[in-house]
């Protein structure tokens, strides 16, 4: 499988089990995104705020990979 974005990344990840909610995944990295050339404290607030869900996201993809690839 190739892949040539974070976004065909995360579609890739999702289509194979990997991740459980592609939404959310994809709210992450347009968060990201928006971050990298924007020095707006409001935007940079709204990001920190939005990255309390990462925590969550990366366990439930970790116990999915464990639970599928590491028995």
């Amino acid at each position: 499988m190739e892949v040539n974005s974070p976004r065909q990344a995360i579609r890739a990840a999702y289509d194979a089990g990997l991740l459980e909610d592609i939404d959310l995944w994809f709210e992450l990295l347009e968060d990201r995104n928006r971050t990298s050339h924007t020095y707006d404290e409001s935007t940079a607030n709204q990001v920190f705020e939005s990255a309390g869900r990462l925590p969550a996201a990366l366990r439930s993809a970790i116990k999915i990979i464990r639970h599928n690839y590491l028995r």
